[in-house]
Parts: structure tokens; C-alpha cells; sequence
């Protein structure tokens, strides 16, 4: 459990999950918001992390708006070099045609939020290129994200490669071997065309 052994700097966790959508056309989920509670609880408990530190954004609360400004207020300032910041994000996801997409599929990934609309993801979801310039701003060696959404896998990969240093996990992206540096590192529930699952029997998602 390489996450347990962080020997220097503290940690800082935001949790992202979103079941219930204000969109009609997006369907429901039944785990998304209990997972990323969990994962969020896990941090918190382990690390003995102070409210600043642990972040919980789910369904309605779970914005882009309120993404941005935990990232870039309270992420960016309190962080230092040898911190660890994680982002788990449990939800839906989506692709959108995009000639200047980095994957080289034409195509952009979005994270669905709750207030997204299919028809205007651009406005109303967060793509893996804002996350990304998002996440490279903070000033710590240290940035994990787990993503538990289908288009976390393989199709996005290039995109969150912008960040420095990036390190993926080799069980979901096998093919991808122009990484480099250390601290930095994406692990997904799903890999290019593959679907992320809700297990009933678990009452979560399938990570």
C-alpha cells in the first residue's frame, strides 16, 4: 500500500462524487457520492487530517466552480513540496468531438458534474485538460488521482500526461510507456472501452 507509506509532508484529499444529476438525460447512480464519502473518511482517519485537509464535494455540492476554488485557494496555499495531494472522482464521464483533442481520437473527456448538461459539456462539466492545468499548479511532488468513471482509462491518458512527472499505473495503461519522473500518478476503474460497474452485493463501485 504505497499510499500508506508516505513518509514525509502531510496529505490533503478531495473527494468528488456524484450519483444524482440535475440532468434528466444523464442517469442516476446509486454508489458514486458512498464511495468518494468513504475514500474522503479513509484519508482523513488515517492521516488524522484537519477539515482544511480533507475535502468532500458530492451531488449538489459538486461543481466546478467549488473544484476550482479548493484547488486553487485552499490547495495551492497550503500545500508545500513535500505534501500529497489526492483526488478521487466517482461519477459519470463523457466524451465530446474536439479536433485539438490531445488523445488523438478527436475527441475531449469530461468529468460529469452535477449541474452538467450533455448538450454544452464545454460550459458545464470538467474536462481532463482544465484538471489537469488545475493540478499543476499545486506546488507539491506528490498528486494522486483515482478516477472511478468510464473515459478515465486510456482515452484520457495523454491529456493528464501534461502534468510534470506523470507516473500511470501499468495495470490500467499497459501500453503506455512515454512516462517519466516520480511522484505523479492516475489510477482508473476503467480502460479505454471498458464501462465502470456498481456492484450491489459491495453497495459501491467496482474500483
Amino acid at each position: 500500500d504505497q499510499l500508506a507509506d508516505i513518509k514525509s509532508g502531510t496529505v490533503m484529499i478531495l473527494g468528488i462524487g456524484v450519483s444524482k444529476y440535475q440532468s434528466s438525460k444523464i442517469p442516476t447512480l446509486k454508489y458514486a457520492d458512498r464511495d468518494s464519502q468513504r475514500i474522503v473518511k479513509h484519508f482523513k482517519d488515517r492521516y488524522k487530517l484537519s477539515d482544511d485537509r480533507a475535502m468532500l464535494l458530492t451531488n449538489e455540492d459538486a461543481t466546478a466552480i467549488k473544484i476550482s476554488r479548493f484547488i486553487t485557494q485552499n490547495a495551492a496555499k497550503l500545500l508545500t513540496k513535500d505534501d500529497t495531494f489526492i483526488l478521487y472522482f466517482g461519477g459519470h464521464g463523457a466524451p465530446d468531438v474536439d479536433g485539438t483533442s490531445n488523445d488523438n481520437d478527436g475527441l475531449k473527456k469530461y468529468l460529469l458534474l452535477h449541474d452538467s448538461e450533455l448538450d454544452s459539456l464545454p460550459m458545464t462539466a470538467l474536462s481532463l485538460n482544465n484538471l489537469a492545468m488545475l493540478l499543476e499548479k499545486l506546488p507539491c511532488k506528490r498528486v494522486v488521482i483515482l478516477l472511478d468513471s468510464c473515459f478515465a482509462g486510456t482515452a484520457g491518458v495523454q491529456t493528464l500526461a501534461k502534468l510534470k512527472g506523470l507516473r500511470v499505473s501499468e495495470k490500467s495503461y499497459k501500453n503506455i510507456t512515454d512516462m517519466s519522473g516520480e511522484g505523479r500518478v492516475i489510477l482508473a476503474a476503467s480502460s479505454e472501452n471498458q464501462v465502470s460497474l456498481e456492484d450491489d452485493s459491495l453497495q459501491a463501485g467496482v474500483f
